[in-house]
């Protein structure tokens, strides 16, 4: 559980500027956290939750336990698996998808204080000017909420310069083996060594033990919406000599050997897995009750789920271990004999941001760190997927993380080495065509490099189309950088 920033109920009757037309001023950057001003606890914080309407009700009650201030909540869904397989309808059969959710969080930020949105937003809310950057102080402090884990803030806080909003989740993959599993159980100082490895123990395991209600043995995240984030995460520990874009030209790097190799295992350890494709959450929830014995997975909500199950009995640990695609053995090992990973963070990764017509800027921000890891948000990280552990425990409570992913993901998000995320304009148009043809490569209607070639030559359709000098900006600012 998440180190807890016990702030006293009275704390969050936050108090604001009410005087004439100033109360409808836009939010400012340098506006401190407390204001000395009337009492407006009956003025609603607007809040836009690009999410489920279970999680808008998960923060509605946690909230409500701890402060008097009124939420009032709008909701967009944000399925990325209805966009990927076209169940939105908001694209012809072959052709570019359309990002109609960039669209609605930017008119939705119009008329709401602030949003939980995904981080691969962050272009478009940008050059928009639907966001304002809210100040260090938004961060939080250290002897409060804990720490940022150094993958997470130089992954999701900075954007050309400047802090652009508070992060709630960092999900990563993890190899999760049940104890049942007699015989693959590995010692945690000892994991699999590459792909190669898994797919033999993965062989050896669906030939011994039987599915249970209809599930598989052994499962990794394939389905549409999910399938591109499984490639993604295998193609960064592949080692490709240039990630995703040419630095020079913009141009999409998919066709190189490590990318169409990465692939060509995915769709190898396919056909172990069997006909049925599963989300993160289906395998989540089926690992934590015992239903498949292993998988590389990350927490997840099925259907009939409404908080992210336990992992209590379930070993968890690195996925399979890194190996040099251009075959230089093992990659930046380091003193404990693991490889050195890359951190790559999910473009759905949950961020906190204010919109640039906020009208509460001080119970904003009081907001926005409340559920970063303030009093009672714990029960809000169990009903929304995306939220996990960001921050190390606050220094007063010396705090040890009880769940095996939060053990885990601890760890791993201490990484300084990270790769930049799909973060452009219109990204959600990148990620969707590539989820398209890694599934259709997984289907079997393309082979690996066809898909990769194919995925490439759309990218560079978009790049055309949002301008090839604004994206190579936008990926200057996904890596750090300023300019």
């Amino acid at each position: 559980m998440p180190p807890l920033n016990r702030v006293p109920r009275r704390d969050f009757l936050v108090t604001s500027v009410a005087a004439g037309l100033g109360g409808l001023s836009a939010c400012r950057t340098d506006t401190p956290v407390a204001e000395k001003a009337v009492p407006r606890s009956e003025v609603p914080l607007r809040v836009l939750v690009c999410g489920q309407p279970s999680a808008a009700e998960a923060i509605r009650i946690a909230w409500g336990g701890v402060a008097e201030q009124p939420l009032a909540i709008e909701v967009i869904s944000a399925d990325v698996a209805a966009e990927a397989n076209g169940e939105d309808g908001d694209r012809p059969a072959g052709g570019l998808p359309e990002d109609g959710l960039a669209d609605q969080v930017i008119d939705a930020l119009m008329r709401n204080d602030l949003g939980i949105v995904p981080a691969g937003l962050v272009p478009d809310l940008d050059v928009r000017g639907s966001i304002v950057s809210p100040g260090n102080d938004l961060l939080g402090d250290g002897d409060e909420l804990g720490e940022l884990f150094p993958s997470v803030e130089s992954s999701l806080v900075r954007w050309g310069g400047k802090s652009i909003g508070i992060p709630f989740g960092m999900p990563q993959p993890a190899l999760l083996i049940a104890e049942t599993a007699d015989g693959v159980t590995l010692p945690e100082d000892q994991p699999l060594e590459d792909w190669d490895q898994y797919l033999e123990v993965a062989r050896e395991l669906v030939a011994r033990v039987p599915g249970t209600d209809g599930m598989p043995v052994v499962a990794e995240p394939l389905a549409g919406g999910d399938a591109a984030k499984s490639f993604l995460w295998r193609a960064s520990d592949a080692d490709p000599a240039v990630w995703l874009f040419d630095r020079e030209n913009f141009r999409p790097t998919l066709t190189e050997g490590a990318y169409v190799r990465t692939l060509e295992s995915m769709r190898a350890c396919a056909e172990v897995y069997g006909d049925r494709r599963l989300t993160s959450g289906e395998i989540w929830t089926a690992v934590a009750d015992g239903r498949i014995r292993m998988a590389v997975a990350w927490p997840g909500l099925d259907d009939e789920t409404s908080q992210v199950a336990g992992l209590a009995r379930i070993a968890v640990s690195d996925p399979p271990g890194l190996r040099s695609a251009r075959g230089g053995g093992d990659v930046g090992v380091r003193a404990s004999g693991r490889a050195a990973r890359f951190v790559l963070a999910d473009p759905d990764a949950i961020m906190g941001v204010i919109g640039s017509r906020c009208r509460q800027t001080a119970v904003a921000k009081r907001f926005l760190v409340w559920l970063a890891g303030g009093e009672g948000s714990g029960s809000v990280r169990r009903a929304v997927p995306g939220m996990t552990v960001t921050r190390s425990a606050a220094r007063e409570q010396s705090v040890a993380f009880d769940d095996p992913y939060d053990r885990y993901l601890s760890e791993r998000l201490q990484s300084l080495q990270v790769r930049p995320t799909l973060r452009l304009l219109g990204s959600r148009r990148y990620w969707q065509l590539l989820d398209r043809a890694v599934v259709g490569c997984l289907d079997g209607r393309l082979s690996a490099e066809e898909a990769l070639s194919e995925v490439a030559r759309q990218w560079e359709e978009l790049t055309e189309i949002y301008g090839r000098d604004d994206q190579a900006r936008a990926w200057r600012f996904a890596q750090g950088l300023r300019n």
